[in-house]
Order: C-alpha cells, then structure tokens, then sequence
C-alpha cells in the first residue's frame, strides 16, 4: 500500500462505521448431524440404518437442501447451514415418494438418535 492510499482507506472505514454504526462480518455458518436407526423385533435395540437419503427444506425460503446419505453407522450431516428452522426428511426406501420420518429441527444442533419403525 502506498501513503496515499492509506489515509483513503481509514476514511472509507470511519465512513462506514460512521454511516452503519459498525462493520458486520458474514453470518456464521452451522452444522446439523444424528444418526437413523431401525428397529428390528429380534434385537435388542436399534441397528444403524445406512444408505437413508436425508434432505432439509429451509422454512425461510423454501428451498431444499440435500440429499445427504447416511453412511455404514447410519450417521448423517449438513454443513454451512444458516441459523434456522428446517423440516428434516428421511427417506428409507429409493423411491423417494414417502418420507419414513419427519420432523422441524432448529440449527445448530445435535439430533437425538432417529430411530425408525
């Protein structure tokens, strides 16, 4: 930077606080994670469901996130998600006609264990 442009950037920079009463940074990004689950009658509990296809659809705007697929130990994650509410959709079968469970989550957050019929 030269000496001339230095003055003119402390200037820009007092204008903006000045005008907007401060500078914002951008909006954090957040993280949704869980894991799904299926009963099965001879166990016990629950076993890891894998290859479930997860989508968020952002309440805000509408718009739909995804799909993400659960991995061997039935775990999934969304990153770079904004501060929100979302309808999180699992979907079991490949059709993709019927989710197999649904629910309104808000982010950040750390879903307890989704466990299907």
């Amino acid at each position: 930077m030269t000496r001339t442009t230095l003055p003119a950037l402390f200037l820009v920079i007092a204008v903006a606080v000045c005008i907007g009463g401060r500078v914002d940074a951008a909006p954090a990004k957040v993280s949704l994670s869980g894991a799904v689950y299926q009963q099965q009658p001879q166990r016990d509990r629950p076993v890891p469901l894998p290859q479930c296809r997860v989508y968020l659809l952002d309440a805000a705007s509408g718009a739909w996130i995804g799909p993400v697929q659960t991995d061997s130990y039935g775990r999934f994650a969304f990153y770079d998600l904004r501060n929100g509410t979302y309808v999180l959709k699992v979907y079991k079968s490949r059709d993709g006609k019927t989710p197999s469970w649904q629910q309104q989550v808000t982010t950040p957050s750390q879903l307890p264990p989704i466990v299907l019929p």
